[in-house]
Parts: structure tokens; sequence; C-alpha cells
């Protein structure tokens, strides 16, 4: 009896998982012309259940920006940032979000500092998928 269980419950484990890695973001950055391209695709092709994004000052840990969902959560393929002054402005695939830091929605970020930016996915799973990048 005990085989039979450990004989189900393994495997069903194993796909619980599997579904849990693959429904949250793959976040990775990317050098662009105007500094970095943030991505968080699911599959690298289909927008993310986002439901938090952070950017923080890798050294001191202060939060730069953060973008929670209006609602469950909004969807978003990537955002771009650059060097200087950020709008904080997002594109997202579908639903609404807000500006939590700063209160006005923009934000700088400087050359030379090291930055993180983690992308959290909704639902019960709420995962958070971390990059880092420079500018």
């Amino acid at each position: 009896m005990k085989y039979l269980a450990a004989a189900i419950v393994i495997p069903a484990g194993l796909v619980l998982f599997a579904c849990v890695y693959f429904t949250t973001p793959a976040v990775y950055s990317a050098r662009s012309a105007r500094g970095v391209v943030i991505h968080c695709e699911v599959l690298h092709d289909y927008p993310s259940d986002v439901s938090r994004i952070d950017i923080t000052e890798k050294k001191s840990g202060r939060i730069v920006w953060r973008v929670t969902a209006r609602g469950d959560k909004f969807q978003l393929h990537h955002f771009d940032l650059a060097s200087g002054p950020n709008t904080g402005h997002l594109q997202p695939y579908s639903g609404t979000y807000r500006t939590d830091i700063p209160a006005r929605g923009f934000f700088d970020l400087k050359p030379g500092v090291d930055y993180r930016a983690s992308v959290c996915s909704a639902g019960w799973w709420s995962i958070c998928r971390t990059t880092e990048f420079m500018l």
C-alpha cells in the first residue's frame, strides 16, 4: 500500500511543481539602445500574469520603483528602463496597474549602479523572479 501511495504522490508532486514553474514568468534583462529591457514572458512568448514589479538598488536595498496590479493581476511581456528619469509607464497586454513607489510615478536610475528587477506572478503561487542589471 505504501508503494502505491508513493507511486501516486511522487508523480503528482512533480506535475504540480512543473505547472507552477512553467506558469511563472521567466525574468531576464537585455541591453537596448536606450538602456535595458526587462522581459517577463511565460515560455518566452506569452504575457505573464503580474501582481507586482519592484526595481531595487542592489547595494542599499532601497526600492526605487514599485508597481502593483489593480485587482488580481495585469499581463505584461516586457518593459523598458533607461539611465536618468523614467516615466514609470507600462504597456500591459491586459489589466491595469498603479505606481506605489514613488508616489508621483517618475523615478531616476543612475548609470554605474547595480539594480535588481523583481517580477512577482499573480495567483496562489505568487513567486517572484529576479534579474540584475546596470545602466
